[in-house]
Parts: structure tokens; C-alpha cells; sequence
């Protein structure tokens, strides 16, 4: 690796490596004795507060990936329920209309499963648009061994807001400075 000045806000030597997912590369400008991280497509200086501008970008990158799937997942499923609530309200009327027995049965028997179609469909759209995401999955047992800060990762059995031991759905970690994996939703460490 070359260890040249840096101009314009970052190191003069742009490394044609990309790195994995899940890791930084790091470049020392030799002139100032500052390290830049190459993060999601931008240098990152890391003398800013120990590397916190650097986890915060991948946070961010994170939080943007997760907050447009929940945008999708929400207005998709919005789109079924609409759908459905119709439908099921034109199947009433012509039930109502005709006064067969049991129309309000049919009725909300056919609700109950445009309902649980239009839950289904949004489940599934919500963990395509999750898969879609480039991140490394592994379960919190298996992440990988004393993490550097601004590291990424999905912990598939990791635990959730309401969740209990044992019934993890998964959640986004990164590596903090202390080298732990910490739930990004919560700040602290992940559990199972």
C-alpha cells in the first residue's frame, strides 16, 4: 500500500481495492499523521472523535438501506390493505344486496383473509427488500471475533425491541470500539 499526502480532503493515493462488505479500508496520510477510512464510497477521517464519524457513516448508510425497505414494506402492504378492504367491501354489498345467508359471514370470512394475504404480502416484500441489502449475515454466535469499530453485519437471530431470549428475528450490529457487536436499533450489545 502507498502512504501518500493527502489533497482536497483526502489521501492523494485512491486504492483501487474495494473492500469487503463488512470491512473498512484505512490509508495513513503521511504528511498530517492522519487516517482516513474508505467507507460506503467516501474517505472518512478518523482523527474526528475516534473513529465515530467513520461508524456513524456506516450507521447512516445502514439506517438509509433499512429506512427505505420499511418506506416500501409499509407502502406496499397499505396498497394490499386498500385493495383488500375493497374488494371485501364489494363482496359484502353484492352478498347484502342479494340477502343470501350468511353474507356477513362470507363477508368477513373473506376479509379475515384479504387481511392475513395482505399481512403475508407485506412479510414477504419487507424480507426481499432486507435480503437485497449487502451485508454479512450470521447468527450472534457466530459473528466474527473482536470487531473494529464501524464494522457491519446482520444478526439473524438477534433480538428486537419486545423480544425475548431464544426468539431473535434479527437485527442490524456494528463493531464499537471496544471491539463488542452492538445492536444498532439499541447501542448496546447483541443478544440471542
Amino acid at each position: 500500500m502507498l502512504y501518500l499526502p493527502a489533497t482536497n480532503g483526502q489521501p492523494t493515493y485512491v486504492p483501487t481495492i474495494t473492500p469487503l462488505a463488512g470491512y473498512v479500508l484505512v490509508v495513513l496520510d503521511i504528511l498530517d499523521f492522519k487516517f482516513w477510512a474508505y467507507i460506503n464510497g467516501q474517505w472518512v477521517d478518523l482523527a474526528q472523535g475516534d473513529a465515530t464519524a467513520a461508524q456513524n457513516a456506516a450507521i447512516s448508510q445502514a439506517q438509509t438501506l433499512a429506512n427505505a425497505a420499511q418506506t416500501n414494506a409499509i407502502s406496499q402492504a397499505q396498497t394490499l390493505a386498500n385493495t383488500a378492504q375493497a374488494n371485501a367491501i364489494s363482496q359484502a354489498q353484492t352478498l347484502a344486496n342479494t340477502a343470501q345467508s350468511g353474507a356477513a359471514s362470507q363477508a368477513q370470512t373473506y376479509a379475515n383473509t384479504a387481511q392475513a394475504n395482505a399481512i403475508a404480502a407485506a412479510k414477504t416484500y419487507t424480507d426481499q427488500q432486507v435480503a437485497s441489502i449487502t451485508i454479512s449475515k450470521y447468527t450472534v454466535s457466530t459473528l466474527p471475533a473482536n470487531p473494529q469499530n464501524g464494522w457491519l453485519a446482520f444478526a439473524t437471530d438477534g433480538l428486537n425491541s419486545g423480544q425475548s431470549s431464544g426468539s431473535g428475528t434479527g437485527c442490524l450490529v456494528s463493531g464499537n470500539k471496544n471491539s463488542q457487536w452492538i445492536a444498532v436499533w439499541s447501542g448496546a450489545p447483541v443478544a440471542s
